[in-house]
């Protein structure tokens, strides 16, 4: 694949040999006879390039593009790869790890088949993580594919070399899957970080980002396609203006990536203007206007309010300690401690649970309020409507010595008078009642004698004043 095209087989094809002496003559031959002529799009040439000492191969390809205006483009791709995968002093290491690789995989698939029978295939692919380990799992499987059918075209390639040393081999099958396998594994690597989320779950914090992503999906997907048109839109014109003028406006793929760069900040001003200085200008400051400043600032917005919406409707729950859940996993996998396990995270609710919820703390508050409403009507029923002059006379002195102020205070203390009625008889509430009427009568008169002296000493106090004022009255007289 060139800058400009992209060649497939079927081409010609010249092997210039295994030394300098036989390559020359041959593009001697090759020159002379024409062999590039007018009607000739693209020349490619390939070198391999092996040392065994280090037990490195290097692929070399260059390629020149023949261009429409009569010129020619050069490119050239640098490839290096070992060779023999399990050769050397990590040659045994490699193996194992592969080894435990294919294990792994091979669990992972069993999990997933043994889920998807119960469950079936497209329940178990609705949970997010059910399907990021689906997608982990058979990245791992084509990684592992590729790697087997590297070893086996390495093994093909050699031999064929062998075969005819004088002849060129091609390693580029080799390379490709050598590409592929770097491939999988990086998807593996980061999707297998990405489950570590899972595990994070159980802390508060990280709870709140994965249900911000979750609920900021869909207002994501209207912003994306709108940011989209816009910045299509500012791509065309782009290239509508550079065309001509600057390499990295020349196509529709570089165009994008030189906008791209441009939001990110990087950019030539005094070149976009130089070079169209009346159109230049309206694109460069409209874009920065319209996709910097105010799109940027929706999509921060969009994130903004899910986070804030989070935060509202997260529950206050304790979070989990993570070492205390890694010490109880261990001891039930060595069977140490048995009984359940405490789970890691607690899930979110749902609209629907959380509404169930509301609903039955208002059925509980109903509840509560109705059984202290049949509990009033009892504690009347038995105290307050009864003929029993025994518990007559126990209330009337408790209210009447002012032991009991409150209706509160004679609701806590039924209980406790109960009790007492139990151990007294009718003539002992009798005596209860005069002691109470006694009681009472003495507190009357001490407040009555308290209530004269004051009002004493406070006729003393006026006398006191009147006398003042009187002499006051009688200096000004003597004087005037």
């Amino acid at each position: 694949m060139g800058k400009f095209k992209t060649y497939q087989g079927g081409s010609y094809a010249v092997s210039i040999g295994p030394n300098k002496r036989i390559a020359k003559k041959i593009l001697t031959s090759m020159k002379d006879q024409f062999w590039v002529d007018r009607y000739t799009r693209a020349l490619i040439t390939e070198a391999n390039i092996y040392n065994a000492n280090t037990n490195l191969l290097l692929l070399v390809t260059i390629l020149h593009e023949v261009l429409p205006t009569g010129g020619w483009s050069m490119y050239y791709n640098i490839q290096s790869l070992r060779l023999y995968r399990y050769v050397g002093g990590l040659g045994q290491i490699i193996l194992l790890f592969d080894i435990i690789f294919l294990f792994v995989t091979f669990i992972g698939w069993y999990k997933v088949a043994k889920h998807s029978r119960k469950r079936g295939f497209k329940k178990y692919l609705a949970s997010p993580w059910n399907l990021l380990h689906f997608i982990v799992t058979a990245c791992s499987t084509g990684a592992a594919v590729c790697t087997i059918g590297r070893k086996l075209f390495v093994r093909w390639a050699v031999e064929n070399y062998v075969a005819e040393p004088e002849m060129f081999t091609s390693f580029a099958t080799v390379a490709q899957l050598e590409y592929f396998i770097m491939g999988f594994l990086g998807f593996v690597v980061f999707f297998t970080n990405l489950e570590f989320l899972r595990i994070l779950r159980f802390n508060r914090r990280v709870g709140l980002l994965t249900k911000t992503v979750g609920i900021i999906g869909g207002p994501m997907a209207s912003f994306g396609v709108l940011f989209i048109v816009v910045f299509m839109g500012y791509v065309s014109f782009a290239h509508c203006i550079y065309v001509d003028k600057l390499a990295g406006y020349s196509s529709l793929m570089l165009t994008f990536v030189s906008l791209t760069e441009m939001f990110m900040g990087s950019f030539d001003i005094h070149e976009l203007l130089d070079q169209a200085p009346f159109f230049g200008p309206i694109m460069f400051f409209s874009y920065i206007v319209l996709i910097q400043m105010i799109l940027m600032n929706m999509f921060i917005g969009i994130i903004c309010d899910a986070f804030a919406s989070v935060r509202e409707e997260a529950d206050e729950e304790e979070e989990t300690d993570m070492m205390s859940f890694l010490s109880q996993r261990m001891k039930k996998f060595t069977g140490i401690a048995g009984g359940p396990m405490a789970p890691i995270y607690s899930e979110w609710k749902s609209d629907w649970e959380l509404a169930m919820e509301k609903f039955e703390d208002r059925c509980d508050n109903c509840l509560y309020a109705m059984k202290n409403v049949e509990n009033e009507e009892t504690r009347t029923d038995k105290w307050f409507r009864t003929a029993n002059n025994k518990k007559k006379n126990m209330l009337a002195g408790l209210v009447g010595s002012e032991y009991i102020l409150y209706e509160n205070e004679l609701c806590d203390a039924l209980q406790v008078i109960d009790r007492r009625l139990k151990r007294m008889t009718p003539e002992d509430a009798e005596e209860f009642l005069q002691a109470a009427a006694r009681m009472r009568a003495q507190e009357k008169e001490e407040e009555g004698e308290l209530d004269d002296s004051e009002d004493e000493e406070s006729e003393e106090e006026s006398e006191y004043e009147t006398g003042s004022e009187d002499e006051g009255s009688n200096d000004e007289a003597t004087q005037g």
